[in-house]
């Protein structure tokens, strides 16, 4: 596999490029991490609200066990405080639900904050690089082959932009019909060069044209 370019300034943008995803992604985490912290600081209130009910619950408790054993009216002197520490229960859990719920949208305010952009960013750097890797990769290996500047000759002419072949002089097809020597490595070397390939020694090497 071929990950990048034999030009220098090519492959430099590529190492630039790949630098820049590994810092966007650690800025992106950093700050999802940070949005989840923030969210998080919500849960303060709710868990001093469980902490008070729980605590309330557990004193009207202990009253209504302490009542409870009152002779005669143990039992009527009870009801209220089993009343109250219903009510403690109660708020507790609506403590322990609403920390839930903040817990819940701290981390899905931090993936959305973080992986989003991830995501997008790195389907974006693949997108060029797989078809950068496929195309260089498969360049390299014929470069040298037999009939392969005649090949890489073909596809650019049939597939280069318009603004890459008019340096190349007047009725190429022409011209690469009749096997023109110096057109079909320049054509060659054109190929090479959009590929991101450097030629290994042959007339395909040393003629690159210059890219407009």
């Amino acid at each position: 596999m071929k990950w990048y370019a034999d030009s220098l300034g090519r492959r430099t943008f590529q190492v630039v490029a790949d630098v820049f995803l590994l810092c966007f992604v650690a800025v992106c985490v950093w700050l999802g991490k940070l949005v989840h912290d923030g969210i998080a600081t919500l849960r303060v209130p709710a868990d001093g609200l469980t902490s008070a009910g729980d605590s309330f619950r557990e004193n009207m408790a202990g009253a209504a066990n302490a009542v409870g054993g009152v002779p005669l009216f143990g039992d009527g002197l009870k009801t209220p405080f089993d009343a109250l520490s219903g009510s403690g229960q109660r708020l507790a859990d609506a403590g322990t639900s609403a920390a839930s719920a903040v817990d819940t949208a701290a981390v899905v305010m931090g993936v959305v904050v973080s992986v989003v952009p991830i995501l997008l960013l790195v389907v974006v750097w693949a997108f060029f690089r797989v078809r950068f890797v496929r195309r260089a990769t498969a360049a390299s290996r014929i470069v040298g082959t037999p009939g392969s500047t005649e090949l890489l000759a073909l596809r650019a002419l049939t597939r280069q932009p318009l603004r890459r072949l008019t340096p190349l002089g007047p009725d190429l097809a022409g011209r690469f019909r009749n096997g023109d020597p110096v057109l079909v490595d320049q054509l060659a070397a054109l190929e090479l060069r959009s590929c991101g390939v450097a030629g290994k020694g042959g007339p395909a090497s040393r003629r690159v044209p210059r890219l407009a």
